[in-house]
């Protein structure tokens, strides 16, 4: 492990000699060469003269210049490539001292192709230059089949998974239903079709006036030509648009999108709100925690917007900050690049911009108040593993292992990372076991580890505890892989769960037991206790990521072995109908002269396809 507090070679004097005036960007760097911090500036020489021999108050900054062995330099034309640079080289190191936004994932959207002859909905993570029709994004998965739910309930838009329109001869079951025009058995032109779609784009770009005045006047003339059947169709939707716009809160009639960025702190504590408006519409809100962060306001809206909007996430035409940093014109000037038009970035001073930061502010401080009674919470959880697990430091950084298996195949395994009691996805770690015995829960657990510890070896020295899922047998054999190779100072405990006991009135659940190296009897706590919880509660993320995983593969090879399972059907046709149908729900629904039509597929083999699914249920998730 490596060790603390090293000492600080670093001769500043002599480093500033060489240092350029320029604006660009410094990168301090330990004894091993990893990087501490990068940091950008106008003039880099001054900038970093002004750590040189000066006493910080915060123990954070103490603590990093103890560790600076050496700082290096990149000259950048301007402030705003220096900006640019700054959040590029902190995403490529994550510096420890550094602030990091741990939010790498795209939001997903819904999407038309308009191009094809008859579309359909979508959902996506990456916007791409396509020519296709993008909505959202929403800032969750749930948000998003909400409103996909709302749109195929109101307009009957096809709902096939497959992306080319396969050519049925009879309709399914969602245009039985109403649910679906039947373009595939031609029970619909490609006019009135694409007629749906228009009103589909008018509702998600928020334009329900002029949709609603649509949709009223075919009402009418389909009642005056005495269709009344298509009259109520129209009646119906209408009052489900109408419905649906009640529900939806409002709070801008500005039908643009928007993002309010808030920031609120105490004692070098921050959390960042970010509300999402899209059509004049709040669709959601995230807030980030960052704990004993030593910057400025200005700071933390600078780092978080360079970093936020980095990827592919989608950029709206303003953003509006509590508070504007100095760069808020290369900032904008960066956006609008990554958008291709323009991007303002604001701070409203009253009017309606001003509620919305008003509205963004609370929401902060109440989120705020959340994070910091939680990090009291698990203050007092750190001393007490200290004290119970008799550990050398209190614990902030640490992991739990788990194995999972299916009857003795498919065996996967987990890792997974919290940091002062929240999980830190981006070190989440899956494993596909390689070992011949997939059955022996012990051995899985020493190839995982060893592969860990070797693999990953960074994350590894910085643990404070490794917990293991498992009990006495798969604790001893995690420490002997530890001691195998080398390391001596990583505290490792084990939690296995308890069993049911039962009695004449009822079950009896024992708590779950908690092994310690070097002991023999497990550890008695209480139910309530907050370590038991915490361990609890890691243990079941461990198992839940491992689990995922598990479905994963089992279901990928159960596809596989479904199609093989048909007489007639190898490697190569099972691969030419998946890549027909697009999927195996759509060759269950197959009829056989459908079946018939692709590429290497007989008639005599098609009817055993056909055949084999009418005696066999499938759905997908």
């Amino acid at each position: 492990m490596e060790k603390k507090n090293q000492k600080n070679h670093l001769d500043w004097h002599q480093k500033l000699v060489d240092f350029p005036t320029e604006a660009g960007v410094y990168i301090f760097r330990d004894h091993a060469g990893n990087v501490l911090y990068v940091g950008k500036a106008k003039n880099l020489r001054k900038r970093v003269a002004s750590y040189a021999g000066r006493k910080f108050n915060d123990t954070k900054t103490e603590k990093m210049l103890e560790r600076v062995c050496d700082v290096d330099f990149i000259v950048t034309g301007s402030e705003k490539e220096a900006l640019l640079l700054e959040a590029n080289l902190i995403k490529k190191h994550r510096p420890k001292y550094n602030v990091i936004l741990r939010d790498d994932k795209n939001y997903p959207c819904i999407r038309i192709d308009t191009s094809d002859t008859f579309p359909r909905l979508e959902i996506v993570r990456k916007i791409k230059n396509d020519g296709a029709v993008y909505f959202g994004p929403y800032p969750s998965v749930k948000a998003v089949r909400h409103t996909l739910r709302t749109v195929k309930r109101m307009f009957p838009m096809r709902q096939c998974k497959s992306k080319r329109l396969q050519k049925r001869s009879r309709p399914c079951l969602n245009f039985q239903i109403g649910r679906c025009l039947g373009p595939c058995a031609e029970m619909v032109s490609e006019r009135e079709y694409n007629k749906v779609v228009q009103e589909v784009i008018l509702f998600l770009q928020g334009k329900t006036d002029l949709l609603q005045k649509n949709i009223e006047r075919k009402m009418k003339e389909a009642a005056e030509n005495l269709d009344f059947e298509k009259a109520a169709i129209y009646r119906d939707r209408l009052l489900d648009i109408q419905k649906t716009l009640q529900a939806q809160r409002i709070v801008s009639p500005r039908f643009i999108d928007r993002d309010i960025i808030c920031v609120y702190g105490e004692d070098n504590d921050w959390l960042v709100e970010i509300l999402f408006i899209r059509q004049g519409a709040l669709l959601d809100s995230r807030d980030y925690f960052f704990r004993k962060a030593l910057f400025s306001q200005v700071e933390i809206i600078e780092t978080f917007i360079s970093q936020f909007y980095q990827n592919d996430k989608y950029i709206p035409a303003e953003i509006l900050v509590s508070t504007l940093p100095d760069t808020a014109k290369y900032l904008s000037e960066w956006l609008s690049e990554k958008k291709g038009s323009k991007v303002i970035v604001k701070k409203p001073m009253r009017g309606e911009g001003r509620k919305l930061l008003d509205l963004a502010l609370e929401n902060a401080k109440k989120h705020f108040q959340v994070r910091v009674s939680e990090k009291k919470n698990y203050e007092g959880v750190k001393k007490q593993l200290q004290k119970v697990l008799r550990l050398p430091t209190q614990p902030s950084y640490v992991a739990c292992v788990d194995i999972s298996h299916f009857h003795g195949q498919y065996t996967v395994g987990s890792l997974v990372v919290f940091q002062d009691g929240y999980p830190l996805k981006e070190k989440y770690r899956r494993f596909q076991m390689k070992s011949d015995k997939l059955s022996d829960d012990p051995a899985m657990i020493a190839e995982l580890l060893e592969r860990y510890l070797k693999d990953d070896k960074e994350d590894a020295r910085m643990l404070d505890l490794l917990v293991i899922d498992g009990g006495k047998t798969q604790l001893n054999t995690a420490v002997k892989v530890i001691k195998k190779l080398g390391i001596r100072d990583l505290p490792v405990i084990s939690i296995a769960k308890g069993s049911d006991q039962w009695n004449l009135k009822h079950t009896v659940k024992s708590l779950d037991r908690i092994y310690l190296p070097n002991r023999k009897n497990p550890l008695s706590l209480a139910a309530t206790s907050g370590l038991l919880l915490f361990l609890q509660q890691m243990r079941d993320e461990a198992h839940r990521f491992a689990i995922t995983y598990h479905k994963k593969r089992y279901r990928k090879d159960l596809t596989s072995s479904i199609l093989e399972d048909i007489p007639g059907i190898g490697e190569k046709r099972r691969n030419e109908l998946l890549k027909h149908f697009g999927s195996i729900l759509n060759i269950a629904n197959a009829s056989v002269e459908e079946l018939s039509r692709v590429k290497n597929i007989p008639r005599n083999v098609a009817e055993n396809i056909h055949e084999y699914f009418q005696n066999f249920r499938f759905e997908e998730d």
